[in-house]
């Protein structure tokens, strides 16, 4: 009894100390940190975190950010959940038709996407035959998903259509045979945007036989555990059980990606920054007041600093990298070459990640952090010269 009752106490002072409010605080701190510690910054880190009243806002935010991205992510899921529940009947419940089309799924997905990569590769080569490979890939697609719904499908629906379904058998068929697959055939034009994504953040600095194979690779990955919310969600029976296993494979299913496409989590906590306007990766002009900072300070071809014909102040070009409570950090306008390098992966290869991380750390170091009060800030505006 006594246990019973320190566990019921312990639970009710939890529930106490561990509110909402604090979580998204936690949540809010980390994300800052990791944005730092990126650019190897940390040690404005506590002095820019005074304004506590903007960590539910950033928590929100990131969180915003992260289902944004997991929707683009997981939409063939949320194509295929619906394609099966929502034109399904009793049949898709009795029978192992529903994992049939899963196959179906997980086939020509991957089917369609090596296709897309071998397509591309050969309009590069034959740009004047473009239209025509272009709608044999879509033809050998939608050939592909007809044939293995039909030869999967035929020995469980013939002997079901002609007890269940006398009158209305070609409109069965029809709509197992033709319209699911037309539909997953659909589906798959939901990774063009994602894989595109993806596709554009692996580094160029390989060569060319093991960019494909890691472009490949890459996409069959992403394509296959992009897939895996929507197949739990199909499999599982019961409502609650089904919500809770899906939001676990959601999670499976991210932190799985990170491994191998390693900006993942990088790109989520940078649309964060973007949103909040923390960070801003337009330049600009600082005006600077040379009592506080001397334009020696500043180097002439990083920074363009100059001299204004008022006295006393000078003009600097650079990017807002950071800006939060008191504390923004400018860096020279190159740096950002750096940062947008650093995003590039290859995958699964973690050494290679550091090495681009240190390689920003390196060129970072000539941001400089500033009071807000301390700052003048202007639009760069280039004039056309005729």
């Amino acid at each position: 009894m006594h246990d019973d009752e320190l566990q019921t106490k312990l639970s009710v002072i939890a529930k106490k100390i561990i509110t909402p409010a604090l979580l998204m605080g936690f949540l809010a701190l980390f994300v800052i940190w990791l944005y730092l510690n990126r650019l190897g910054w940390l040690d404005i880190f506590i002095p820019s975190i005074s304004f506590k009243d903007m960590f539910i806002v950033v928590a929100s935010t990131f969180l915003v950010s992260l289902f944004s991205i997991s929707l683009i992510i997981f939409l063939p899921s949320i194509t295929l959940a619906l394609i099966i529940k929502k034109l399904g009947n009793n049949i898709l419940s009795e029978i192992g038709i529903k994992n049939n089309f899963i196959k179906i799924a997980i086939i020509v997905s991957s089917f369609a996407v090596s296709l897309f990569i071998f397509s591309t590769w050969l309009i590069s080569h034959n740009e004047s035959n473009t239209l025509a490979i272009m709608i044999a890939s879509i033809l050998l697609t939608i050939t592909l998903s007809l044939l293995l719904s039909y030869f999967l499908n035929r020995r469980i629906l013939s002997p079901k259509i002609n007890i269940s379904f006398n009158k209305n058998d070609l409109k069965v068929k029809y709509h197992y045979y033709i319209t699911i697959p037309l539909l997953i055939c659909v589906m798959t034009a939901f990774y063009a945007f994602p894989l595109s994504i993806i596709i554009n953040r692996i580094s160029e600095n390989i060569s060319d036989s093991t960019l494909i194979v890691y472009v490949l690779a890459t996409s069959l990955f992403a394509v296959n555990f992009a897939l895996i919310p929507g197949i739990v969600y199909i499999r599982e029976h019961e409502s609650k059980a089904r919500m809770l296993m899906t939001g676990y494979a959601v999670f499976f299913s991210l932190f799985s990606m990170s491994w191998v496409i390693t900006p993942l989590p990088v790109l989520v906590i940078n649309a964060s920054m973007k949103i909040l306007g923390i960070n801003n990766y337009n330049p600009h002009s600082y005006l600077i007041n040379e009592e506080q900072y001397p334009i020696e300070i500043f180097n002439i071809k990083n920074w363009n600093s100059r001299k204004t014909t008022g006295k006393g102040h000078y003009l600097i070009d650079g990017i807002t990298m950071y800006s939060f409570g008191d504390i923004k950090l400018v860096c020279p306008v190159h740096v950002l070459d750096a940062y947008n390098n650093s995003i590039k992966f290859i995958p699964a290869d973690k050494i290679y990640d550091g090495k681009l991380n240190d390689t920003l750390k390196e060129k970072a170091r000539e941001c400089h952090a500033f009071q807000k009060n301390e700052l003048r800030e202007f639009n760069i505006i280039k004039h056309n010269v005729s």
